[in-house]
């Protein structure tokens, strides 16, 4: 909730000469403050913002009587507040576990986390989705159960500062899951940030970028591989130009880009997303075999391909053999999602038209294919083809039970669809297996799909 509703409980509250909410008179009393207390004890969310217009003195007073207004909040979202020290009052408590900075000044987060450190041992989430100023990490470094950390660096107008004088010996080492979103940061604030996290045996880790040096990359996975090798089990990237790589002369360096990754031998999530010019003239097919050569037993992998690769500039996309080899490079596999080269998908009248069944007896279980194409299709065209690519998905995939279509050019063209013509396909198959007798001579795939639930 927002903290109007709680502050019009109090009284003296009211609009001032100036327009504004404000307490008008210099101080509470507090026998008389019985159902702002009532409800302020059972506020869990909180939402902070200047949308209301209240008076900054409006907390600081407020303060005086109560300085911890509200006693069971467990989670608090800040939004663009200028006068954050006001409010900090209403932003803790013992049973705090999550806060949220849509944008904050660095420098007002100084005062305000070495707070929650003290006095809410429970949080375990923080993010900072826009931070403004040189912001000290060593603050949120303090926070002893902190578990998940979301830094958004991409609109900061200030580098980040990593300071580790306050920091005890060991560090903190409670930390499972690190998000890091930024544009143009050196690389070696990154690491920075990294490191301090090193006696933590993080689980998930992802990094979004805009442009870095392949050195700075190779640095960067480095660290990852030597701190988090064993522990490691969720990495995301999201990889934009590659500063000192021609991609119009070179494509022999993807061979070795995510070489220093190798030993990250407990990856069961693995989520690429590329933009850029640097992945021009890369093989989409490339990229998928080595990702399956480092990491075959993966349960959920996400490629996807930024807007700018997806208008030509790509040499190829994922296309029906990519399914297939993600069959054959994935055997554990439960979810895929990928952007994908609708035009690979031929147009069929013929049902029992000759596809290469899957080799391997795979369990797939989802895939979200985001659709390219350079070509326009009519409404005919694409209803041809969403039953040609449900019959190629059930016979790679016979265990499918969810099949999402993104990015799609018509209406025609969608998951909910493709999803009831694989159903379609799945009991049609199960009645002819009942009828045979178990004796259809299909593939050990097939036969085991029509024990499943095909609803």
């Amino acid at each position: 909730m927002y903290t109007l509703p709680l502050l019009k409980l109090l009284p003296s509250f009211g609009l001032n000469e100036d327009g504004l909410y404000d307490i008008m008179a210099d101080s509470l009393d507090s026998d008389n403050m019985e159902r702002f207390d009532l409800y302020s004890f059972m506020v869990k969310t909180i939402l902070i913002t200047e949308e209301y217009r209240v008076y900054f003195t409006a907390y600081s007073r407020l303060s005086k009587t109560r300085p911890r207004p509200l006693p069971f909040l467990t989670r608090v979202t800040c939004h663009s507040v200028v006068h954050l020290s006001s409010r900090i009052p209403f932003m803790i408590s013992p049973f705090l576990e999550s806060v949220t900075f849509t944008r904050v000044d660095s420098r007002q987060l100084g005062e305000y986390l070495p707070l929650l450190a003290k006095e809410s041992p429970m949080l375990h989430s923080l993010s900072i989705l826009e931070a403004y100023g040189d912001l000290d990490l060593s603050y949120v470094a303090q926070l002893p159960q902190l578990r998940v950390f979301d830094l958004n660096l991409q609109d900061a107008l200030g580098k980040t500062s990593i300071k580790t004088g306050r920091l005890a010996d060991r560090g903190p080492c409670s930390l499972k899951q690190l998000v890091l979103r930024e544009s143009y940061q050196p690389w070696t604030d990154i690491i920075g940030v990294i490191h301090l996290y090193r006696n933590s045996e993080l689980s998930s880790f992802s990094l979004r970028s805009v442009e870095k040096p392949r050195k700075g990359w190779s640095e960067i996975f480095g660290v990852l591989s030597s701190q988090w090798s064993h522990t490691l089990t969720g990495l995301t990237l999201g990889i934009g130009r590659v500063t000192d790589i021609n991609a119009t002369i070179q494509t022999s360096w993807l061979n070795t880009f995510f070489e220093p990754l190798s030993s990250l031998k407990n990856l069961q999530l693995f989520h690429l997303f590329l933009h850029g010019d640097t992945w021009k003239n890369t093989s989409c097919e490339t990229i998928i075999s080595d990702i399956g050569s480092r990491w075959p037993n993966l349960t959920d992998l996400e490629f996807l391909t930024g807007s700018y690769i997806s208008t030509g500039y790509m040499n190829d996309l994922p296309t029906l053999t990519s399914l297939t080899s993600l069959s054959s490079s994935f055997p554990q596999l439960k979810r895929a999602c990928i952007s994908f080269d609708i035009d690979s998908v031929r147009i069929t009248h013929n049902e029992n038209t000759s596809i290469p069944l899957s080799k391997v007896d795979h369990n797939l279980e989802s895939i979200t294919l985001v659709m390219k194409s350079t070509v326009e299709k009519g409404e005919y065209e694409l209803v041809d083809r969403s039953a040609s690519l449900a019959n190629h998905l059930d016979r790679i995939f016979p265990y499918l039970k969810d099949v999402t279509v993104e990015g799609s050019y018509d209406a025609t063209m969608s998951g909910s669809t493709v999803m009831d013509l694989v159903r379609h396909r799945q009991n049609a198959r199960r009645l002819r297996w009942q009828g045979s007798g178990g004796n259809s001579g299909m593939s050990t795939a097939w036969a085991k799909a029509e024990t499943t639930d095909c609803r």
